[in-house]
């Protein structure tokens, strides 16, 4: 669930990440106190391959994290 929600960027991200396919890197980081984060992983940009909304919901790592949220948040729509 994790590497599924990683994997997933926004528009206007993914295509500045589209540019550096093959030579870019994106660092990822997990909030973990007031004005702290921790540093999770480095992951080297090797290819991207847009999705529509259907087939996001498609992945059940993204239908298991839309459960949890859900079930934190207490909003049925999320996304």
């Amino acid at each position: 669930m994790f590497n599924a929600y990683q994997q997933t960027q926004g528009e206007k991200l993914q295509n500045v990440m589209k540019k550096l396919e093959g030579t870019g890197y994106v660092a990822s980081f997990i909030g973990h106190k007031s004005g702290k984060a921790l540093f999770v992983g480095l992951y080297s940009i090797t290819a991207s391959k847009p999705i529509t909304y259907e087939e996001y919901w498609e992945k059940p790592a993204y239908v298991e994290l839309k459960a949890y949220v859900q079930k934190d948040t207490g909003k049925a729509d999320w996304p």
